[in-house]
C-alpha cells in the first residue's frame, strides 16, 4: 500500500495513452482484492472505491468500465448481489456507451450472476453460461477457473448436483493447465458443498473441506479460510460435534478486525452463536 503514496495521477497520465490503463487505477483495485482475500473486507471495498474515483476523475471511459468490472468482481467475492448488480449495470450501460466490448462481456458475467443467485432457476443459469461463453468468444480467459465456480455455486444452490460437480472438475482442470490457484481453497469448499448435498460420505466431505482450510491457510487467504472452516463447522454440528464445531469457527473468526457486517462474517456470526445453545 505504501507504494500507491507515491503515485500522482498528473505524473501518469501518459500510461492510459500509451497502453490504456492507469496504473494507479490498477493498483487500487488490485490492491483491493488482495485485502479481501486477506480478511479486510472493509479495507478492500474502500481502496477499489479509491480506483473507481480515480477512474472517474480521469473521466477515461474504459478506465472508468475497468474498475467497475472490478468492483463488482469484488462486490461477488463479499456475496453481495445486489451491489454487484449496481455496478455491473453501470459498467454495462459506459461500455455500450463507448463500445468497449471486453469489459461489456466481462460485466455481463457480473450481472447475470447477481441476478440468478437469489433465484438461480435453470433459465438464469442457463444466461450465465451464455455470459460465459460471450466472453471466451472476444478471448477472455482469465480467472476461468473462477467464473466456473459461480456456475457451480449457482448449481449448488439450485440442488443440480451432477452439474455442479463437473463444472468443478473443469475449475480444476482449468486451474492446473492455467497455474491460476488463487481460487482452488474455494473450488474444494464447494466440492464439499456439492458432495454433502449428494449424501456422500462424511469422512470424505470432511477431508475435502480439509483441503479447503489447509490450502487457504497455506496462501493467507484468511477470507477464505473462513469459508471453508464455516463449511467444516455445520457438517461437525450435524454430528453433534458442537464443541468441536465452535472452537473450530472461533479460532478462525478471532482473527478478523474489521469487516463484521459482510455476509460472510455475519454467517459465521450466527452459525457461532448456534454452536453454543
Amino acid at each position: 500500500m505504501k507504494s500507491l503514496s507515491y503515485y500522482t495521477p498528473e505524473q501518469h497520465k501518459e500510461h492510459v495513452a500509451f497502453d490504456g490503463s492507469d496504473y494507479g487505477i490498477l493498483s487500487s483495485i488490485w490492491l483491493s482484492q488482495a485485502l479481501w482475500g486477506l480478511g479486510y473486507p472493509e479495507q478492500a471495498l474502500h481502496q477499489c472505491q479509491s480506483g473507481v474515483d480515480l477512474a472517474n476523475g480521469y473521466g477515461h471511459p474504459a478506465s472508468q468500465a475497468m474498475a467497475l468490472a472490478y468492483q463488482s468482481l469484488l462486490y461477488q467475492l463479499c456475496q453481495e448481489p445486489d451491489a454487484v448488480q449496481r455496478c455491473a449495470e453501470r459498467c454495462l450501460s459506459l461500455a455500450k456507451q463507448h463500445t468497449i466490448g471486453y469489459y461489456q462481456e466481462w460485466a455481463a458475467i457480473f450481472y447475470t450472476w447477481s441476478l440468478a443467485y437469489p433465484d438461480p432457476t435453470a433459465e438464469k443459469i442457463a444466461a450465465l453460461r451464455a455470459a460465459l461463453d460471450d466472453f471466451r468468444a472476444i478471448g477472455g480467459g482469465l480467472r476461468w477457473s473462477y467464473y466456473l465456480a459461480l456456475l457451480a455455486g449457482l448449481y449448488e444452490r439450485a440442488g443440480d448436483i451432477e452439474s455442479g460437480l463437473d463444472m468443478i472438475a473443469q475449475a480444476f482442470t482449468v486451474a492446473e493447465r492455467t497455474g491460476e490457484a488463487w481460487w482452488n481453497a474455494e473450488l474444494y469448499r464447494l466440492r464439499g458443498e456439492l458432495l454433502s448435498r449428494q449424501c456422500a460420505d462424511p469422512d470424505q466431505v470432511e477431508a475435502v473441506y480439509q483441503q479447503a482450510i489447509d490450502l487457504a491457510r497455506a496462501q493467507g487467504a484468511l477470507a477464505l479460510e473462513l469459508r471453508a472452516t464455516a463449511s467444516l463447522a455445520r457438517l461437525w454440528q450435524s454430528q453433534g460435534e458442537t464443541a468441536q464445531a465452535y472452537t473450530l469457527l472461533a479460532g478462525v473468526y478471532a482473527q478478523f478486525t474489521e469487516g463484521f457486517e459482510t455476509p460472510d462474517l455475519q454467517a459465521a456470526q450466527t452459525l457461532l452463536a448456534t454452536l453454543t445453545t
